[in-house]
């Protein structure tokens, strides 16, 4: 799914992904490749020819890390932060609208949901079938879906 934003009068398509990286870099400004890949939550060969897109497109640019001559570090351009305005405005219409009619607690308590699944799909969550998870991880995992429920609201609040 592509949105369009306005910039100087003529509109930039986004795909949905491109604008997740966008706002990631807003806030991480930086990220190697494969950090940001991993925070995206896409594959590395998928989140390259994105940033390449980008990168043609003016949006984002790509620098050598200094520390780590083989890696590549991401930066939003100028073109890019002026969209990040509009693009959080869309996204706060967008969540109200859905969230319509909810309660603050039934938010709270589908944000901690959310987060529950969110870390139930991902890779490094996911506990093997041979051992079932300790009481120890079980609380590190209920930490982890707080800490990441905190994130998600501070991200469409912000």
């Amino acid at each position: 799914m592509r949105r369009r934003f306005a910039e100087h009068n003529r509109d930039i398509e986004m795909t949905t992904a491109q604008l997740r990286i966008i706002a990631r870099l807003s806030r991480q400004e930086g990220l190697s490749q494969a950090a940001l890949a991993a925070q995206v939550d896409l594959e590395p060969m998928t989140l390259c020819r994105h940033i390449d897109r980008m990168v043609a497109a003016g949006l984002v640019e790509r620098q050598q890390d200094p520390n780590d001559r083989r890696a590549r570090m991401v930066f939003t351009t100028a073109k890019a932060r002026e969209l990040i305005g509009p693009m959080r405005a869309r996204a706060d219409v967008i969540f109200e609208e859905a969230q319509a009619g909810l309660s603050p607690e039934v938010r709270a308590t589908l944000m901690e949901a959310l987060a529950t699944i969110v870390e139930n799909l991902s890779d490094d969550a996911r506990p093997s079938r041979s051992t079932a998870p300790s009481t120890s991880s079980k609380t590190a995992r209920a930490e982890t879906r707080r800490q990441r429920s905190l994130a998600v609201s501070e991200e469409t609040q912000a």
